[in-house]
């Protein structure tokens, strides 16, 4: 049943947009709500990742929900804090779903890289990109289309920046540095006299992503120095 409410939105996101272009703001929305589940199953993010292969506007989007899903956590963290009432259930949620995002971002391929752009020339994938071709038939409807849909820079649809290499090794950046900052925020069990803090973001989990810093992330980083705090904190704390 996941799998195919999982085609059914992806479905939406497009056809909603009369000029087939992929509607990111639904996009980023429903990869928070996965991203926030206690129920999602590997099969369905091995059918979320599939998508995300073969398209690089999803992948872009992907990483802006990952950012967005990681402050989520971080405010709901804050306000069960202020309000004393944090019970193991939550504390098991809260890892859980630092947990789902550590593996959707360590089976969403990389960026490109800017080698394989400038010399080999990348072709730039859009789950847009089909039902815009069968539109075109009407070119004035698309046009107007193009005009009316913007993007978050103010700009029209053909100007997106997940067709830019270098924002989207950026937004890939910060989506994994977002995760990895969530080793720094704890959390304590309520009503529990000397109860220490823990990480919310699991010892196995930061161990995982150290072992595949080398070849999974840093390689297609946008700044990968922005790291070093990061990994120096580790390597102090053995």
């Amino acid at each position: 049943m996941q799998s195919e409410a999982l085609d059914c939105v992806m479905e939406a996101v497009r056809l909603e947009s009369p000029s087939g272009q992929l509607d990111n703001t639904r996009f980023v929305q429903m990869v928070i709500k996965v991203m926030s589940s206690s129920s999602v199953t590997g099969e369905l993010l091995g059918d979320l990742v599939n998508y995300l292969k073969e398209h690089d506007d999803l992948r872009y989007y992907t990483y802006v929900a990952v950012v967005k899903t990681v402050t989520k956590v971080q405010e709901e963290v804050r306000e069960a804090s202020a309000s004393t009432n944090i019970t193991d259930e939550f504390i098991e949620g809260i890892t859980d779903r630092v947990r789902l995002l550590y593996d959707l971002l360590f089976y969403t391929p990389p960026p490109p890289a800017n080698a394989v752009v400038k010399e080999e020339g990348h072709s730039w994938n859009s789950w847009g990109a089909d039902l815009a071709t069968h539109s075109e038939s009407n070119d004035e409807e698309l046009s107007q289309a193009k005009k009316r849909r913007k993007t978050e820079d103010g700009v029209t649809s053909g100007m997106s920046r997940w067709k830019d290499v270098k924002k989207q090794r950026a937004a890939f950046s910060n989506a994994w540095i977002a995760l990895l900052r969530l080793g720094s925020t704890t959390i304590a069990k309520s009503g529990v006299k000397g109860a220490e803090p823990i990480s919310i973001l699991p010892r196995e989990v930061f161990r995982k992503a150290l072992a595949c810093m080398h070849e999974k992330v840093i390689p297609h980083m946008h700044n990968p120095l922005l790291l070093c705090d990061l990994l120096t904190d580790s390597y102090n704390a053995g």
